[in-house]
């Protein structure tokens, strides 16, 4: 398949519009951007098309802090700009983890704006498996580009189950007692005798 052909995938962060939502949102939601020699999409809230021939500048943004994270800054024709914070897709929520995806979005969209076949991956799951070493695991399941990173999360990171909550909360409160009774002793608060 020539680049031409070719779609690369990444995922990115889709913040939502400035509203009370996004004040307690942890995180935001993920988004698609889907990169080809014809445009840039993003499948987020709004849905934006950014034909590539209007790309003016893809910068990468490759701070040292987890705040503001890596991040790529694009500007088109009519003087529009939008911020894209790729995401690591087997961490989905590790901002350090990142600076290389943020290197990858610029290299993909540079090299097709030049008629050049870009050096990277095309699946975003192939690519950070292979960076990491560990491409024994691409043949482990059906990696599908298209599929957000926070499903495989899950699959592989189920939620703890009602037991395992139990648990913890006991070990917590027994935790608890222990320090209270210290401190009050140590206090002089009263006495425990045994």
């Amino acid at each position: 398949m020539s680049s031409q052909e070719s779609t690369y995938y990444f995922w990115v962060e889709d913040p939502p519009e400035k509203s009370w939502l996004s004040l307690v949102q942890l995180r935001p939601p993920l988004a698609l951007c889907t990169i080809d020699s014809r445009a840039i999409v993003i499948a987020g809230q709004p849905h934006v098309e950014i034909p590539l021939s209007q790309v003016d500048h893809c910068r990468p943004f490759l701070t040292i802090s987890v705040k503001p994270p890596p991040y790529v800054t694009l500007e088109w024709m009519g003087g529009y700009r939008r911020g894209l914070i790729p995401v690591n897709v087997l961490r989905p929520w590790d901002d350090f983890a990142i600076r290389d995806e943020v290197c990858d979005l610029c290299e993909v969209i540079q090299a097709l704006r030049e008629g050049r076949t870009p050096q990277v991956e095309p699946n975003p799951y192939h690519r950070e498996l292979k960076r990491r070493k560990r491409e024994t695991e691409i043949q482990r399941r059906d990696w599908q580009s298209q599929v957000s990173p926070v499903v495989y999360y899950r699959e592989d990171h189920p939620p703890p189950t009602s037991g395992q909550v139990l648990k913890g909360l006991l070990i917590f409160l027994v935790g608890v007692v222990i320090c209270v009774i210290i401190l009050a002793s140590l206090f002089g608060g009263f006495h425990v005798e045994f």
